[in-house]
């Protein structure tokens, strides 16, 4: 069993630079050519392909809260233009369904889905956790926003599941496969605060790692 310490830091932090600096991607070493896509700009262009027989199709974005940020019919093939956060960076994560309904009519013939990641890393903006023996390196104080890959397996296998758990809930296992971002809602959800353990399954290896949600809303210390 194997540790997956890196795919927790990568996914919730960037690297904290001085203001003349450019962007700084961090890759971990176990994995050289994974290059996880993410959205690297506040507007992001989605080209719109109307898909055969159909002469109409609906674009609908939903974020991990549940919340539909974007909803638009198009009669032609387009390039939709989307605003994903306003100012300079995002001032909070998140992970976005995108789904292409094409109809005739009024009838469905197709459903295409894409998920995009919006991760603070990717702009260069937040500090690298590098000791895993720091106290916040394991914390989460919203929703899951994890890059996942198979490269570290040598099984050769490139479908995988992870599954998450909680003492007094029932384990979620959600399918994956390739190489990409996972987006899993733990705030306002039945999870709450607390520890969540986690095992990524490549085949027959298998990392596991434990993070830990903290309580929403102000934490008084009194010594």
């Amino acid at each position: 069993m194997k540790a997956i310490v890196f795919l927790i830091g990568i996914a919730s932090v960037g690297l904290s630079m001085a203001a003349t600096s450019g962007v700084t991607r961090i890759v971990p070493a176990v994995v050289p050519t994974a290059h996880w896509g993410s959205v690297r700009a506040s507007t992001v262009s989605i080209p719109v392909v109307l898909p055969p027989g159909c002469d109409s199709a609906e674009l609908t974005i939903v974020n991990l809260s549940g919340t539909t940020v974007a909803s638009e019919t198009f009669n032609a093939d387009a390039a939709y233009s989307w605003t994903v956060f306003s100012g300079a960076a995002p001032k909070e994560e998140d992970f976005f369904t995108l789904t292409l309904v094409g109809k005739s009519g009024s009838t469905v013939l197709s459903e295409e889905t894409a998920t995009l990641a919006l991760v603070k890393g990717a702009f260069g903006t937040v500090e690298a956790r590098t000791d895993p023996s720091a106290p916040a390196w394991r914390w989460a104080g919203d929703n899951l926003v994890l890059p996942y890959s198979c490269k570290w397996s040598d099984s050769g296998e490139t479908d995988l599941s992870l599954a998450l758990a909680k003492s007094g809930l029932d384990s979620v296992t959600d399918e994956l496969a390739g190489t990409g971002w996972y987006g899993k809602r733990l705030k306002g959800t039945e999870y709450g605060s607390g520890d969540v353990s986690l095992a990524l399954a490549c085949g027959s290896a298998e990392c596991t790692a434990v993070i830990a949600r903290l309580m929403t809303g102000t934490l008084l210390m009194f010594r």
